[in-house]
């Protein structure tokens, strides 16, 4: 049967005054402090070579060949007005997925589309009834 719980005995000796002396001056690790480490040279020569090798690489003067052959421009006239909204019929709906199809439009007599595969054609319907429903596409033909 024990007479003093963890808590008295904890009080005892904080009352104590040797035990208290003891306590501020002894060490509160069981062994010796590490030695200091050493700076941090290979982390910063491996950033150094990692620019300079940076650097190297997008100085030198390789050219990538398109794949495409390049279409001369034609002088014939454009199908599509940045500044405004033109009306064009809609010829074939071909559905892809679920969500992506492709919208073939008849272009006007004489007329070429010259647009680049990866623009925007924003797109405008107006209902009889109702807000125009406007929405981004993005062509994925080359240019005709």
């Amino acid at each position: 049967m024990r007479f003093a719980t963890p808590a008295l005995t904890g009080a005892l000796r904080a009352a104590n005054p040797t035990y208290r002396m003891a306590a501020q001056h002894a060490r509160t690790f069981a062994t010796e402090t590490a030695a200091p480490k050493k700076g941090n040279t290979g982390l910063w020569l491996a950033l150094f070579a990692g620019v300079a090798g940076g650097i190297a690489y997008n100085q030198t003067k390789t050219t990538v060949k398109a794949d495409v052959p390049v279409v001369a421009q034609e002088n014939r006239p454009l199908a599509f007005n940045p500044k405004e909204f033109v009306s064009l019929k809609l010829k074939q709906v071909t559905p892809i997925t679920h969500d992506t199809a492709v919208y073939r439009f008849d272009l006007p007599e004489g007329h070429t589309g010259n647009l680049p595969v990866a623009s925007c054609v924003i797109v405008k319907h107006q209902p009889e009834e109702g807000k125009p429903i406007i929405r981004p596409y993005t062509p994925t033909s080359p240019q005709e």
